[in-house]
């Protein structure tokens, strides 16, 4: 975890205390913070030391290396380092391979350190590595963006530490089908180097792995929990390191070093725009804050494309201060980025042809050259990828217009009922609802994004700012154009969004530059930056007087109570109101600040000829100051929707205690089993005495309770992963819900994907006698032709017939819920 580091010091009139003292005492605090909140919610203390040992030894010493070994200028340390975290992570991905090629796993001790020994043999590498940094960014940077990072802390805390503990408690956890799938990979990948769908053994896997790798690679010989580190210590290091990542490539993108502060705000404390607050996401879906626990493979695509970014940027305009970017890397980084999401590199490779198309435009050969051997290089690594890792599969994707709103539509307006006759599909929604829907998902993402306008305004020449702002078009256009059975559409915008934001921090650096140059009087600069710092406070404010005017309840369970019927229309305008009226407060908060920046202008102007007239900061254009007055206000009402991140809605915030964990009497009676503690024993009494490729026969592949839905005539809903999870195996028919040829075809299913029936019926009848009606016969049958060497069930999803298992196999493990046997070898 990188925040900001020791610098060489420099010379400052104001300070007291030199710059690397500061910036080292910032990184210092930040870290010891990281650790008490990681500890104090869960992790034991033990296990956050060994990672934090094991990050330096395989992720930031070889990543330093590599960096520094291929870059071509100094760059100050805080980017050295933060550029080792992404370098690094490549390193460990080739650790993995080690690990599964060799007969023993070396784990974090061969790769990285042999990749540090030679950086430091050979001469030439060795003067880049030892080489001195260039000067830091300063004092006031590093304590904004140190601030940043605490405030990242506190919405990690509240939105998914607390929340996702490694011990399930007293009572038991449910936890959600995600969770144990993550656990579920990451037990593949610590024992195959060509990895399937381990919930069903002999199934094939379509999907991003490479965090998955890493996972498995740092837990070898190292005694970190496989849990813990999937559940919590490996998305709980990606944050700081994409909010840093951030902010190095947009001081390198604006070649000025607020641009880095900014992109750490902008991602870290400034949230989506809305004036409710029934929940954190009322009509549209957060980004940083509310997916770096809920999908870690979004996450680690985030800090592996924003690396890729800032390399293609480098490599695009080839600047003085790109020098200093390690282009490299740029290869394997957009390898990385195809293997950590899949949704990453579609919306780069939008961006560049968006960029090539613009130098086209301006007839910018060279530049045009290089924006097609980009594309060229990104399409034949996503085209691989596609073959390889993916499996030439869509994973149910497939093209439905307004996909993402569709998806929407019934947590606003379950009532609209879809027609016929759309473009794409035989199903429309009437125009209100979509209309309404598709406003209120797309405006509140918008403000921090809106610096991309200021970037490719006064950059229209740097292919860079156009990446961006055609990663971040691609991303809501593919949202908007494709359709997924679970919803996962999404994930363009959340891929593309960073990228924007960088490009949008970039642009907002800049445009606050020409409001420098319009303002003609340090006295007159002062009263602008106090202005805008205002204009947030008033937008926050805003926000929340019009959040705590509304009802407690939001408009369709106004309307599901209502004793009249509720037009449509009606409806629409109780969802659109809270925004509505927001805007109007937001642009006479504008007006009011355009008369301000009038009277500002004309009361302090200089005299001519005084000395602040001279040179650009007298600069009688008017600039973008009524433009930036009006950004600056819109993005302070994401500061009071972050704040409710700090459980300040009506509803249980995303992530925390009370929204994961509801209470566990209406779970069971719901049919859902809480996860105990001997669960995780049991299947690490597996773990640790079964061999790799050793399979579990289990009764634990339906989510819910089989008497349950018999009772209630419930289908399977087949996204139990416990067992595979918890054993770190695989197991002979467990939740199937996620398998590619389930997803896939959902939508030629006549019920969800994931209550489709497993599709080898045969197989699950004997797994089931296996454990309910057992015999010799039988069991031999598993044994030899299908390596089942276990048995892992629970013993309250009924029928088990303990008494014969107990006859026909050995018992290895009791518990209060679970029971493992292990099958005899056939005579």
């Amino acid at each position: 975890m990188a925040t900001s580091v020791v610098e060489r010091p420099e010379s400052h009139r104001h300070t007291t205390a030199p710059p690397w003292l500061v910036s080292g005492l910032v990184f210092a605090v930040v870290l010891v913070a990281w650790f008490y909140v990681l500890v104090r919610t869960g992790s034991p203390a033990a296990d956050v030391l060994r990672w934090i040992g094991v990050l330096a030894l395989e992720v930031v010493a070889p990543g330093f290396v590599v960096v520094r070994a291929v870059r071509r200028a100094t760059a100050p340390l805080v980017e050295d380092v933060t550029w080792a975290a992404v370098a690094g992570c490549m390193v460990a991905l080739l650790g993995w391979f080690v690990d599964r090629v060799l007969p023993v796993a070396p784990g974090p001790y061969l790769v990285g350190p042999i990749v540090v020994v030679v950086g430091l043999i050979v001469p030439g590498t060795r003067r880049r590595v030892l080489a001195r940094p260039a000067p830091g960014w300063g004092v006031w940077p590093s304590v904004i963006i140190g601030a940043v990072m605490m405030v990242a802390i506190g919405w990690m805390v509240s939105t998914g530490l607390r929340a996702y503990r490694v011990d399930p408690g007293v009572h038991g956890t449910s936890y959600y089908p995600d969770v144990m799938y993550q656990l579920d990979l990451v037990g593949e990948l610590r024992h195959m180097l060509v990895p399937t769908y381990p919930p069903v053994d002999g199934t094939s896997l379509s999907y991003h792995w490479f965090l998955y790798a890493i996972d498995a690679h740092l837990v070898t010989h190292t005694g970190i929990d496989v849990f813990d580190s999937s559940l919590r210590l490996a998305p709980a290091t990606l944050v700081p390191a994409i909010i840093m990542l951030a902010a190095v490539v947009a001081r390198r993108l604006a070649a000025r070093v607020w641009a880095g502060p900014v992109a750490a705000l902008l991602l870290g404390v400034v949230d989506i725009s809305q004036a409710s607050r029934w929940s954190t996401e009322d009509t549209s879906i957060g980004v940083l804050s509310r997916n770096w626990r809920a999908s870690p493979p979004q996450t680690m695509g985030w800090l592996a494309s924003l690396g890729a970014a800032g390399a293609l940027f480098a490599y695009l305009r080839r600047s003085e201060d790109d020098r200093a970017v390690p282009v490299a890397l740029l290869v394997p980084l957009f390898v990385l980025t195809a293997g950590s999401k899949s949704s990453e590199l579609p919306v780069i490779i939008a961006g560049v042809a968006l960029a090539a198309f613009v130098q086209l435009l301006r007839r910018d050969w060279a530049v045009l050259k290089r924006c097609v051997i980009a594309l060229v290089g990104g399409l034949v690594v996503f085209e691989a990828a596609s073959l390889t890792l993916y499996g030439s599969s869509s994973y149910g994707v497939r093209l439905q217009l307004l996909g993402v709103i569709r998806a929407r539509m019934s947590r606003m307006f379950p009532s609209i009922r879809p027609g016929t006759g759309s473009l794409l599909q035989p199903a429309h929604y009437a125009l209100v609802g979509i209309a309404t829907v598709t406003l209120l998902w797309i405006l509140p993402l918008l403000p921090r994004l809106l610096g991309l306008f200021f970037q490719v305004r006064y950059r229209v020449a740097d292919p860079a700012g156009w990446v961006c702002l055609g990663a971040a078009v691609a991303g809501f256009g593919l949202s908007l154009l494709m359709r997924h059975p679970a919803g996962s559409e999404i994930y363009f915008m959340l891929s593309a969004y960073p990228i924007g934001v960088v490009g949008a921090a970039s642009g907002l650096v800049l445009a606050a530059e020409r409001c420098r140059e319009a303002l003609g009087t340090g006295v007159a600069r002062r009263r602008f930056g106090l202005g805008l710092a205002a204009l947030a406070v008033a937008g926050a404010l805003s926000a929340g007087i019009i959040a705590y005017l509304q009802p407690d309840q939001n408009p369709l369970q106004r309307a599901t109570r209502a004793t009249g019927r509720i037009s449509q229309t009606t409806l629409a305008w109780h969802w659109l109101a809270p925004t509505v009226t927001l805007l109007v407060v937001l642009a006479l908060l504008t007006a009011i600040a355009a008369v301000a920046i009038g009277r500002l202008r004309r009361r302090d102007r200089p005299a001519a000829g005084s000395r602040e007239t001279s040179g650009a900061g007298g600069s009688r254009s008017r600039g973008p100051l009524v433009w930036l007055s009006a950004v600056t206000v819109l993005l302070g009402t994401g500061l009071f929707t972050m704040s409710l991140e700090f459980h300040g809605t009506i509803t249980a915030v995303q992530g925390s205690p009370k929204a994961v964990h509801p209470p566990t009497g209406k779970l069971v009676r719901g049919g859902l089993l809480p996860t105990q503690r001997d669960a995780f024993a049991a299947g690490r009494w597996v773990d640790d005495h079964s061999a790799s490729g050793d399979v579990v026969a289990t009764n634990m592949y339906c989510r819910y309770d089989r008497s349950v839905r018999l009772r209630h005539l419930h289908p399977c809903d087949a996204r139990n992963f416990l067992a595979s999870a918890l054993t770190q195996r695989h197991t002979l028919v467990g939740g199937w819900g996620y398998a590619d040829r389930v997803v896939s075809s959902a939508w030629d299913l006549k019920t969800a994907y994931r209550n489709a029936p497993f599709w080898d019926q045969t197989l699950s009848d004997e797994q089931y006698d296996a454990f309910a009606r057992p015999t010799a016969p039988l069991l031999d049958q598993l044994y030899t032709r299908d390596h089942v060497r276990w048995i892992f069930v629970d013993r309250r999803d009924k029928p088990v017939a303990a008494d014969a298992l107990d006859r026909l196999a050995v018992r290895r493990f009791r518990g209060p819920t679970t029971e493992v046997w292990q099958l005899r070898k056939p005579d």
